[in-house]
């Protein structure tokens, strides 16, 4: 096992217990939104987490498994999002902007023909996916 897998290793762990430990805050303080949106960020990532591993970097997953996981990926900075707007409070046409951006890159995922593979060029319709995708993180 090299350096690399074992701090791949440590950091699933340490979300995973993360995880159980938004749980455990969330299972005490039932009524705040700041618990809810930490615990649903955390199942978020243990989820794609726990289901990947496992997996070998090569392995080929099936379309819609693929489409699954990344819309996961693209949900979890929207849970971090909404977990600052529960704590401090953001303007309503700000979450009405991440939230509809956030949706149209998941949706945009499930309709993809296909994901390039390693090495192969983007297609047209990729090309402006990714921008949105990165544009959804910033």
């Amino acid at each position: 096992m090299q350096t690399v897998d074992v701090i791949g290793w440590v950091t699933n762990i340490t979300f995973v217990v993360a995880g159980l430990a938004a749980f455990r805050i969330w299972w005490k303080q039932r009524e705040s939104p700041p618990a809810r949106w930490l615990l649903l960020t955390f199942a978020v990532i243990d989820a794609i987490i726990l289901s990947t591993i496992g997996l070998s970097e090569d392995a080929e997953l099936p379309r819609l498994v693929t489409a699954v996981l990344l819309a996961g990926i693209v949900v979890f900075p929207w849970c971090l999002f909404r977990f600052a707007d529960a704590l401090t409070g953001t303007r309503r046409r700000q979450v009405i902007l991440v939230s509809g951006l956030t949706a149209v890159v998941v949706l945009w995922g499930f309709v993809l023909p296909e994901f390039p593979e390693e090495g192969e060029p983007l297609t047209g319709i990729f090309i402006p996916y990714v921008i949105a995708l990165i544009g959804s993180w910033a």
